[in-house]
């Protein structure tokens, strides 16, 4: 099953008339062949389908056209096929390492995607040598085909253990040499898709995305497996929670947050190691003629290059700049929903979704919301193979002050309390610093990280949980 059969089950794809002969003229016209899976799209698909409605655009077959880079001393030939409002998706159908003049000729019938940056006047290019056209297609298409359905529920990885998410996948079968992870489940009525880290289409921020056109089909998967879904959507209207609704943060004063992020280098056993250092913040600040608040300051003064991007992606000090309303976009989530932002003058985080249209909104105070990425960083980077585990059938009394867990819980620094007003996060630490925890009020949900999974035990062992042989 390819991934157009796949989407077939909910909407039947005809080849548009004439269609292949549109084709076959481009293809003279630049001189290529195109690949199969790009032929496949232009003979199935017009630019003013749905699937093209939501985020990304096909390029007309008409306006096809070859550009070319110079990139790490090698020259690029390309063709765009899909495009945002900012990054064109393309295929790499030549390339000449010797420089100069070559013709083109297309190598491989599923080549390399090529993904850069058309609003800069410099072309950034990102070659993603492990995405094909194929799976970048089949990306696209799944993920548009299940936001295209009436019902719409998701899953987050970090919420379930190993062992549940293999159950829950046991009941779907994989769409055919598709590395973007669409399934089917046995009965044909839901379309699934798993979100890989170097997603195309980054369309959520949630890790599993189950699309159908009955809501029954939704309900009976989340009464069978009893797993934390998330509805988005029901019967064609979008799911939101009320709580984070009413969450509306006030300006207040910030705070130092060194004390936590030295306290939290210290848990992960990492110094100062390559983090942005004085003069290159100081040069930042020189070159925009604008000051970072105190708190990003310290996040970036903290946080080492290398784990820039292992959560959500935080841009360096040198690509820094203020806006036209002064705010200074710092980073962008890992699938590209969202992007945050500080404004000199305000204590307040902003947050502005992916979508064309969208405005910045605060969301929370800028002190307590960089504590909680810092610690997510550390969960994320595999290199300091960590234990994350989240709490079962959490309740938010626990941390009471007669809760069963408030013994083992304390503040950080005697900051974390106080940089938690305003926000929707709060770290504490447990059993005098053997594990780290945020706790999530909104949801609620409780998330502990250990150094390693001795650590881990003991602390559950004290909880009450019964020990695992």
């Amino acid at each position: 099953m390819d991934v157009f059969e796949a989407i077939s089950f909910f909407k039947s794809y005809a080849l548009i008339s004439d269609k292949e002969l549109e084709v076959s003229k481009k293809e003279k016209e630049l001189n290529i062949i195109l690949p199969y899976p790009l032929k496949k799209v232009y003979c199935h698909f017009e630019p003013t389908d749905s699937h093209f409605l939501f985020k990304y655009k096909l390029v007309p077959i008409s306006q096809l056209h070859i550009v070319d880079f110079e990139h790490d001393m090698e020259d690029y030939s390309v063709i765009p096929f899909l495009y945002d409002d900012k990054y064109a998706y393309a295929y790499k159908i030549g390339s000449n390492s010797e420089g100069g003049g070559s013709e083109v000729h297309l190598t491989e019938d599923n080549p390399t995607v090529v993904i850069f940056n058309y609003t800069s006047g410099t072309k950034e290019i990102d070659v993603h040598r492990n995405l094909c056209l194929n799976d970048c297609i089949a990306h696209c298409l799944g993920y548009a085909q299940i936001y295209s359905l009436p019902n719409i529920i998701a899953l987050d990885s970090e919420t379930i253990n190993i062992k549940a998410r293999r159950m829950l996948w046991g009941a779907f079968i994989p769409v055919e040499s598709v590395k973007s992870d669409i399934y089917m489940d046995k009965s044909n009525e839901i379309i699934a898709l798993r979100i890989y880290e170097d997603a195309p289409v980054p369309f959520s921020s949630h890790s599993y995305v189950f699309g159908a056109t009955s809501q029954n089909a939704l309900i009976q998967l989340e009464e069978r497996y009893g797993l934390p879904f998330i509805w988005l959507r029901k019967e064609g209207n979008l799911q939101t929670s009320a709580k984070q609704e009413a969450f509306v943060p006030e300006e207040r004063e910030i705070f130092s947050i060194q004390p936590v992020l030295e306290f939290l280098l210290s848990f992960a056993n990492i110094g100062k190691i390559d983090c942005a250092t004085d003069t290159e913040l100081q040069t930042m600040e020189k070159r925009v003629k604008m000051e970072l608040p105190l708190p990003l300051k310290e996040f970036y003064l903290h946080l080492p290059k290398n784990f820039y991007n292992v959560y959500n992606s935080f841009r360096p000090l040198s690509k820094l700049k203020p806006m036209k309303d002064g705010k200074i976009n710092f980073a962008e989530e890992n699938q590209g929903a969202f992007y945050c932002a500080v404004k000199p003058g305000s204590s307040f985080i902003y947050q502005k979704m992916q979508d064309n249209g969208s405005k910045w909104n605060p969301i929370g105070i800028m002190d307590g919301y960089l504590v909680s990425e810092f610690f997510w960083v550390l969960a994320c980077a595999e290199d300091l193979e960590m234990e994350l585990w989240e709490y079962p059938d959490f309740d938010a009394k626990m941390l009471d002050q007669d809760g069963k867990l408030f013994p083992y819980f304390s503040d950080i620094a005697d900051t974390t309390q106080k940089v938690s007003e305003g926000n929707f996060m709060r770290l504490y630490q447990v059993c005098d610093g053997k594990a780290i925890a945020l706790y999530e009020k909104t949801t609620p949900k409780l998330c502990l990280l250990a150094k390693t999974s001795e650590d881990l035990d003991c602390i559950l062992e004290k909880f009450g949980f019964p020990k695992e042989e």
